[in-house]
């Protein structure tokens, strides 16, 4: 009897949810058809009801299955508005008026489906990803179109700093207010994990493209909220410490590098992901190849014409940051391995393509194996000794795996002169390097 009528509140807890929707989008599109609300407006306001809506979920919900629910029937309304002609040039109009392109209504009731199945029934971590999901991305959208002057580079287009402040500042409000009234952390611990968690994420959302925010906000919001409400006080002074040298050494090393500013900015939150799960000796590594990517690997001066976005920085880290959240799961420091053997070969990748490019007298094969005896060199003999354990086979498997991903990149590679950047090149980037430090891994 109990469970059948737990099953009847869940069912009543979902049409009420989706009545809310559809009478909201109903109200929204009508606005936007009598003139009063921008296309602009309109998405955020949806944005909004929904995340309002999803809010409530913690508070009528306490399984999982009606969650899921009423997002998989909002993913397949969204893929039916898109597919139907007339549902297009209705309802669609509210999502569909912008320029840019974007799939975030169907990231956001993915995003939120899997922060509610996450956070297990703890309301705060829940609700202060989603609360910074809801309005400092609103907030950034709309103070970036309106008001922003001072443009960067981000991928997809441009984005400005007045909108990258407006989330900071929304994000940090939306965490502080929570943890101070919900829970029982320090005041001092509060104002650090707010301003972490909302620097952090104002990165994410800053390297984010398509909507795809929608989903990595509330998943990195989860996570990096939970570590940070796990550390002392003078852990979070030590990374707030971290974040501001990061950032200091990004603005100084800016005018050296070809990546854009957003680019940019995911190399800072990769190397704070390598100093606060790996610790010093991954950050010393990812350091060293950034100092070899900068200062040693020859640039044209075409190259400066170049400005790579975040996606570079995704297929040149992706595979050492897979051996990074492996090391800390299992417990096993010497995945350092091939963590470094995937930044090895990525250097080589990098360096290939850039001696290609170059007028010198060595020739295409010498280029190569310059190339190869670099990323080896500079990446795995300083860790090798650093570490002080390891095997003949960890050294021959290291320049194994450096040779054949620069020898497989340069051969299936088409238009090396040309500085290609479009997806199926940092897709191969990423698989070399990943290759890479899978044959190291046969070692460890």
């Amino acid at each position: 009897m109990a469970k059948i009528l737990e099953m009847k509140e869940n069912w009543i807890g979902i049409l009420l949810i989706l009545l809310f929707l559809a009478s909201t989008a109903l109200l929204i599109l009508f606005l936007q058809n009598r003139g009063r609300l921008s296309p602009e407006w309109s998405r955020k306001l949806l944005h909004i009801s929904s995340g309002l809506a999803s809010l409530s979920f913690p508070f009528i919900f306490t399984q999982n299955w009606p969650v899921f629910v009423i997002s998989g029937g909002g993913i397949i309304f969204v893929l039916c508005v898109k597919k139907i002609s007339s549902l297009k040039k209705s309802i669609g109009k509210i999502t569909g008026s912008v320029s840019r392109k974007s799939e975030g209504e169907i990231f956001f009731p993915i995003g939120t489906a899997v922060l509610f199945w996450l956070s297990k029934g703890n309301t705060v971590l829940y609700i202060i990803p989603l609360l910074i999901l809801t309005f400092a991305d609103t907030a950034a959208a709309l103070i970036g179109i309106f008001y922003g002057t001072f443009k960067y580079d981000a991928t997809g287009g441009k984005k400005s700093m007045e909108g990258s402040m407006a989330f900071f500042l929304t994000a940090f409000f939306s965490a502080h207010i929570p943890l101070l009234v919900f829970t029982n952390t320090g005041r001092i611990q509060t104002l650090l994990i707010s301003a972490l968690l909302g620097f952090f994420l104002m990165i994410v959302e800053a390297v984010s493209w398509d909507g795809i925010d929608n989903l990595f906000i509330p998943l990195a919001g989860f996570f990096l909220l939970k570590a940070f409400l796990q550390m002392t006080l003078p852990g979070l002074a030590a990374s707030l410490a971290a974040t501001a040298f990061l950032a200091a050494a990004a603005l100084f090393l800016k005018r050296q590098s070809i990546l854009n500013t957003g680019a940019l900015m995911g190399a800072v939150l990769a190397a704070y992901l390598c100093w606060f799960i790996g610790g010093i000796q991954w950050i010393l590594v990812l350091f060293i190849f950034f100092a070899a990517y900068l200062f040693l690997t020859p640039k044209s001066k075409e190259d400066w014409k170049h400005h790579y976005n975040v996606h570079s920085v995704l297929s040149t880290c992706g595979s050492g940051l897979l051996w990074l959240l492996l090391s800390s799961h299992f417990k096993h420091p010497d995945y350092l391995y091939p963590f470094t053997a995937s930044l090895s070969s990525q250097l080589a990748m990098i360096s290939t393509a850039r001696q290609i490019r170059t007028q010198s007298k060595l020739s295409l094969t010498g280029k190569i194996i310059l190339s190869i005896l670099e990323g080896w060199l500079l990446m795995l003999i300083p860790i090798f000794i650093l570490r002080g354990s390891h095997t003949a086979a960890q050294l021959i498997l290291s320049f194994v795996g450096t040779s054949a991903s620069a020898a497989a990149f340069y051969f299936t590679q088409p238009d090396l002169e040309q500085y290609p950047e479009d997806t199926s090149r940092w897709m191969r980037q990423f698989l070399f390097g990943l290759l890479a430090s899978l044959i190291d891994f046969w070692a460890v």
